[in-house]
């Protein structure tokens, strides 16, 4: 076993679907820290794989899949090593940071039908920012705000915990 000394906020907003709780982290045992810890790494190395078999292309046998989706677990595994968090599944370093918040407002606010298609669409990120740039242009400015907002409270989250002594954000 190792012994980690890590520094963590006083407190963390958890936000999902346009909700947000504060966790109080000085409340919890380094028994839950530890089990948080190992499950934030389970969901990021095996998120990795989630694309595998669009990397793999299509018609690509079951064992090519496999191979695939390990090698990309295996990148991520070496990007944490090395000390770099690294680029998230479907974000595009080109790509302009506000939308991956306007797909998060977009997501939120799909119809049962369209939540339906988006998750039996092969490029889910292409399918919201499509339903995104539909809207109407009062629609798309709303969006745009409430995403704004999300990405001024993301930034304001990572701070305070960078502030704090967190690692690895």
């Amino acid at each position: 076993m190792n012994t980690f000394n890590i520094t963590l906020p006083t407190s963390f907003d958890v936000a999902s679907r346009g909700m947000s709780v504060t966790v109080d982290l000085s409340k919890l045992s380094p028994e839950i820290v530890a089990k948080l810890v190992l499950h934030g790494l389970t969901q990021k190395v095996a998120d990795a794989a989630a694309g595998a078999g669009k990397v793999a292309g299509d018609g690509a046998d079951a064992e090519k899949v496999a191979l695939t989706g390990k090698a990309l677990m295996q990148k991520v595994v070496d990007n944490l090593v090395a000390g770099n968090w690294g680029i998230e599944r479907g974000q595009n370093a080109a790509e302009p940071a506000i939308n991956r918040f306007i797909r998060d407002v977009v997501r939120a606010a799909l119809s049962d039908a369209s939540r339906k298609a988006y998750k039996e669409s092969n490029d889910r990120n292409v399918f919201l920012m499509a339903k995104f740039d539909g809207a109407p242009e009062d629609v798309q400015a709303n969006i745009r705000k409430a995403a704004e907002r999300l990405m001024e409270i993301d930034a304001d989250r990572v701070k305070t915990a960078k502030k704090a002594g967190a690692v690895g954000l």
